[in-house]
């Protein structure tokens, strides 16, 4: 004979844990925990806003112009020529796109010479890659608009049986755009 209280029991317990296996999935799927804790302000018509939608205004003052040092102005080609080389001498037959993602930081002359000369990869069944790490980098040139690095580089080519490592130097000039400098062309040594 089943006793109808342990029935009872049961039931209630399998409704216990359903709640809480919903309850579970809430906060882990729904519950936005950014909020949780979050400061809120009462605006005039008392109604809650929190903290990081109120803008306080204040009245600006006008800045002079920032004027950069000459170690300043060198330090900013040079970072664009070792992070551009690093990126540009990278490659594989399987990821030739990352010259595509190097269009922001070239002069419109660069970016036609690139699209018009991709690395040239002849055999495509079998992997091939390149990968280049920038050692360290010489001003070579700097005026206010125009700049030559050289870039040392360690390269490594890879092909599916055989692994190459090498130094080589890339010349790396650049132009300034407005106020950004752009790469205007890359010459291997």
């Amino acid at each position: 004979m089943i006793n109808f209280e342990n029935k009872k029991i049961g039931y209630l317990l399998i409704i216990l844990a359903m709640i809480l296996f919903v309850g579970v999935i809430y906060f882990v799927f729904y519950f936005d925990f950014g909020k949780f804790g979050q400061k809120t302000e009462i605006t005039e018509e008392g109604t809650e806003v929190p903290a990081e939608n109120i803008i306080s205004v204040e009245p600006t003052e006008e800045k002079p112009p920032v004027v950069l040092s000459r170690q300043q102005m060198t330090l900013a080609p040079e970072q664009l020529a070792i992070s551009f080389i690093e990126r540009f001498g990278t490659f594989s037959n399987q990821a030739i796109q990352n010259l595509e993602e190097l269009n922001l930081f070239m002069t419109t002359e660069m970016k036609d010479w690139a699209t018009k000369n991709p690395p040239s990869i002849e055999d495509y069944d079998n992997y091939y890659g390149m990968t280049t790490i920038a050692v360290s980098a010489e001003q070579q040139e700097l005026t206010s608009d125009f700049a030559k690095v050289l870039v040392h580089t360690s390269r490594r080519e890879r092909n599916v049986d055989k692994e190459k490592v090498f130094n080589q130097d890339a010349l790396v000039e650049m132009s300034k755009e407005g106020s950004r400098w752009k790469v205007s062309g890359v010459y291997w040594k």
